[in-house]
C-alpha cells in the first residue's frame, strides 16, 4: 500500500488545514505589521529591502553567534547546527510535503535525483540537529557556563 495514495477526503482535509494555518499566519503577520507600523516611518523603501537582505544574511550565516565564538564558549556552533537543521527541515517540508503531497505529485518527485540528494542531506542535517540540541541541553542544564550562572533555569 502506498502511503501517498490519498483519497479525495484526505486532500480536502489537508487543504482545509493548510488554509486554516495560512489564515492564522496572515492574522498574526497583520498584527505584527501593525506593531511595526507604530514606529518611525522609513523615508526610503530601498533601505528596508537592504536591511532585510543584510538581516537574512546574518541570520542564515549565524554571524551574530560566530562573532562571540571563543575557546571558552563554543555555544554558537551548537546554535548554528540547530538553526541550519531547522532551515533545511522547513524547506524539506515545504517542497516534499506541502507542495508534492498537496498537489498529488509525491510519487513523481520521489523518483528524482533531487529528492535522493536532498534526502541524503537531510540525514546529515538530522545528525547535526540532534547533536546541536544535545549539546545545548548539556551546556544549559549540566555544564552551565559562567555567563549563565545568575539565570534561573
Amino acid at each position: 500500500m502506498n502511503p501517498y495514495n490519498f483519497s479525495a477526503i484526505g486532500y480536502a482535509v489537508f487543504w482545509l488545514l493548510f488554509i486554516l494555518a495560512a489564515g492564522f499566519l496572515t492574522l498574526n503577520m497583520r498584527k505584527l505589521w501593525q506593531y511595526i507600523s507604530l514606529g518611525k516611518k522609513e523615508e526610503k523603501p530601498a533601505q528596508m529591502i537592504k536591511r532585510a537582505v543584510i538581516m537574512t544574511i546574518h541570520v542564515v550565516g549565524q554571524w551574530c553567534g560566530f562573532k562571540n565564538l571563543s575557546n571558552k564558549d563554543l555555544a554558537s556552533i551548537g546554535h548554528a547546527f540547530i538553526i541550519w537543521g531547522f532551515f533545511l527541515y522547513a524547506i524539506y517540508y515545504l517542497i516534499f510535503i506541502v507542495i508534492s503531497s498537496g498537489f498529488g505529485l509525491a510519487a513523481t518527485i520521489q523518483n528524482t535525483t533531487f529528492f535522493l540528494v536532498y534526502s541524503w542531506i537531510m540525514e546529515i542535517a538530522a545528525i547535526l540537529l540532534i547533536a546541536g540540541s544535545v549539546w545545548a541541553i548539556i551546556r544549559r542544564y549540566i555544564i552551565k557556563p559562567s555567563r549563565l550562572e545568575g539565570e534561573q533555569s
